[in-house]
């Protein structure tokens, strides 16, 4: 009799045992983390929060050639107020200048510089040449390009891509989002990579009046925000399981990306390296292409890849972002851990 009873207790607490590693289980499939892996051909349209400095041009007056603010504002510094009022367009700015001018008055210009607030008052003078009253600065306020999306996810209606910010063309500064957008955009040419010559993706917007996303935020790690849920194909719209940092192996991989119109292709990669989780930056994983089609196509990395999906053993685990300039067929990307938590999606997926 105590025998049996042993062996029911014994039973039970099998049962018990597996019933418990089911509902784990099953807790684990429940809660986790997926999103639509991207790959898709992006168009990037940017103002920047402000206007932003690219350079000087002395001006022509009846005191001989001059540059008015020189010695106080600086290339690379972004212009946020003209007499404590925003400014959004740079014709905003001619025209407040040159009215002060008109009226001999000097100006307040308030910008930043290295995230710190400064504000210099100036006094516009008169361009004999254009004949009207100038401050003598190049200035720009937007940035277009061509990227890869990264992901979607769908629940929240967020995306994230390029895997790097957007800079400025001539002073490589981050540009800050004053308001953004992505269109899709079709890939037409591609000018293939060799050493030295980090090459391209060529290609148009499509129904570009017509937006996909809106961009938020311009981080190392990426563009983020909102993004229209199924607003791509739907068999481009399967979700995958997000792989964090810890589990991202050298080895084989793969990767999502556009080489001719719209097409979302899968290519062969080799994850070279892996940096340690508390030095995550941009160029945390060293890539290398391995997929002879790729290679015939694009020589390796080219502009406009940036973004581009990376898969390992069916998880998202990061995104391609550089290029290695000396050897086009190696790059760097950046791990999904990173974008997620630029995105305020990490907790969430947690």
């Amino acid at each position: 009799m105590l025998k049996k009873n042993k062996k029911s207790r014994l039973l039970w607490l099998k049962l018990v045992l597996n019933l418990c590693f089911f509902l784990i289980l099953n807790k684990t499939i429940l809660a986790a983390a997926y999103v639509v892996p991207g790959g898709q051909s992006i168009g990037v349209k940017m103002r920047s929060e402000g206007l932003m400095v690219v350079g000087y041009h002395r001006l022509d007056t009846d005191k001989g050639h001059v540059s008015p603010v020189v010695n106080s504002i600086k290339v690379g510094d972004t212009l946020i107020k003209i007499d404590d009022k925003p400014l959004k367009s740079i014709q905003e700015f001619l025209l407040a200048v040159n009215k002060a001018g008109k009226e001999q008055a000097s100006l307040k210009i308030t910008f930043i510089r290295n995230q710190a607030v400064y504000e210099v008052v100036v006094q516009p003078v008169y361009n004999l040449v254009d004949h009207a009253h100038q401050l003598g600065l190049y200035l720009r306020n937007t940035a277009m390009g061509i990227g890869t999306l990264t992901f979607i996810d769908n629940e929240h209606e967020i995306f994230g891509a390029l895997g790097h910010d957007v800079k400025d063309v001539s002073t490589n500064k981050t540009l800050t989002v004053g308001e953004g957008q992505i269109v899709r955009s079709n890939i037409n040419e591609i000018e293939k990579s060799k050493i030295g010559d980090p090459g391209e993706k060529k290609g148009l917007f499509v129904e570009e009046g017509k937006t996909v996303g809106s961009i938020t935020k311009n981080t190392p790690f990426g563009i983020f925000g909102s993004i229209r849920s199924n607003c791509f194909d739907q068999d481009e719209q399967q979700p995958l399981p997000i792989g964090s940092t810890k589990d991202v192996k050298v080895g084989p991989a793969i990767i999502r990306t556009v080489v001719e119109g719209n097409k979302v292709e899968e290519f062969d990669i080799e994850i070279v390296e892996t940096s340690p989780a508390k030095k995550m930056t941009s160029k945390g994983l060293t890539i290398k292409v391995t997929d002879p089609i790729l290679l015939k196509k694009t020589g390796g990395i080219v502009q406009g890849m940036s973004g581009s999906p990376i898969i390992q053993n069916g998880h998202l685990i990061g995104a391609v972002t550089h290029v290695l300039v000396n050897d086009p067929t190696q790059g760097f990307g950046a791990y999904i851990e990173c974008m997620l938590k630029e995105a305020g999606l990490w907790e969430q997926h947690q």
